[in-house]
Order: structure tokens, then sequence, then C-alpha cells
């Protein structure tokens, strides 16, 4: 069974966490790597592979993380595959796996876009429909981090991305990647009663330099790295 935690639920969702500055798939990196840290404790890593096709950009993903928590630890694995034609997603498959303590789970996730435009979303053979504007809730990019409905990447549940601005907020810290200061969003992720916020920095590529996923007390943050040459 897949652990229903708080925590948990949101790492399945970003292991991974349109828009008008996204970058033409001939400009893009071909990798992206990312560390994962658990508070400053890196808990695993995140890879991502950009390949042009004629449709538009092929995105794989690959991330593993290891967490503690009290007497209890659990380890993801997730393996994500997104086609994209310009800013519009044309199918995402994707395998989430746990093990913990109390057993091992694992998840299978297609989403296609029918030639009616409806976005579907099956889920261990189970489908649903998504509304036709949901993104993945993707965190290697800026096309995928912008207002509006998302999918859950193990299990397609809708996830709403709203902005957060609040003037009570603390100011953003700064944040560069290989020199270059990285542009600031913040949201809030809402499904149901479950909320988080999600800060991003963009690189003036619009791949994300850093991204922290805070929930409660707990704080999930993915940092890029330069790929080896």
């Amino acid at each position: 069974m897949l652990i229903r935690t708080p925590l948990i639920a949101t790492i399945c969702a970003l292991l991974a966490l349109g828009h008008s500055h996204a970058v033409a798939a001939e400009a893009s990196p071909t990798r992206l790597l990312y560390d994962i840290l658990d508070g400053d404790k890196r808990v695993g890593q995140l890879e991502v592979s950009l390949q042009p096709s004629p449709q538009g950009l092929i995105a794989r993903q690959r991330g593993q993380l290891e967490l503690r928590r009290m007497m209890l630890t659990a380890k993801l694995e997730q393996t994500v595959e997104e086609r994209w034609q310009g800013q519009s997603l044309l199918a995402l498959s994707s395998e989430t796996r746990s093990d913990v303590a109390v057993g091992a789970s694992k998840k299978s996730l297609a989403v296609t876009r029918e030639t009616s435009g409806t976005l579907r979303a099956t889920v261990d053979g189970k489908s649903h429909e998504l509304p036709p504007d949901a993104l993945p809730l993707s965190i290697w990019s800026g096309r995928t981090l912008t207002e509006g409905p998302h999918f859950n990447l193990a299990t397609g549940e809708v996830i709403e991305l709203k902005a957060n601005s609040s003037a009570k907020s603390d100011p953003p810290r700064i944040v560069r990647y290989e020199g270059e200061e990285c542009r600031h969003r913040r949201f809030e992720s809402v499904n149901g009663s479950k909320r988080s916020t999600v800060a991003a920095w963009l690189g003036r590529d619009d791949i994300v330099c850093r991204l922290s996923i805070a929930f409660g007390r707990d704080l999930l943050t993915y940092v890029r790295r330069p790929a080896p040459s």
C-alpha cells in the first residue's frame, strides 16, 4: 500500500514539482541534475534528460530518495516520461515504487491526450478525465510552474497551484546558478485539505535552479547542480 502521510504524499507528487518564457527544445540543455535535501541533509537525487522530437520535446526523469522519520524509513523511486508539443502535453507515463516497514508498493500512471483534446489519466487500470489544461506537477521547468490545475505524477490526482505572494512571507532568498541570479516564484499547492508551499527559482533558460516544498515542519528542497562535462 502507498503511504498516506502528508510528507510521503507530497514527495510522491514532486519527486521528480506552460509559461510564456518556456525554452524551445533546441535551446534546452540535454541533462539536468538535482540534489534532494531533507532540511540540510542530502537524501536523494533527480536526473532529467531532454530530447528534441518530431513533435517537440521528450523529458525523462529518474529520481530516488530515502527519508527517515522517527523509527520509519521510506525509500522512493520514480521514473517519468513527458512528451510535449510546444506548450501542450501530449502524453506522460510514470512508475512510482515505495518501500517502507509496512510493505512495498508500485503505482503506474499513463496520461494521454485524445484526438478530441480530452486529457485522460489511467492509474493501475482505472481511468479518469483531467482538466484539459492540467499540467504535470514536475519540478524541472517553468513551463509547469504556473497557476492552474496540475496532476500528481504518481496517482493522477488533480492538484491546484495558486500564486502566493503574501505580504507576511519573508523576503525570498537570493539564489544563483553558475553565477547568475535566478528569479523567484511562490505558490500554494492545494489538494483537498492538503496544502503546502512551493518556492521556486528559475534561471535565464527557464530551468529550475532551486525548488523548496514546505509542509508542516518539513522542508524538502531540490538544488540544481552542473552536469558533468
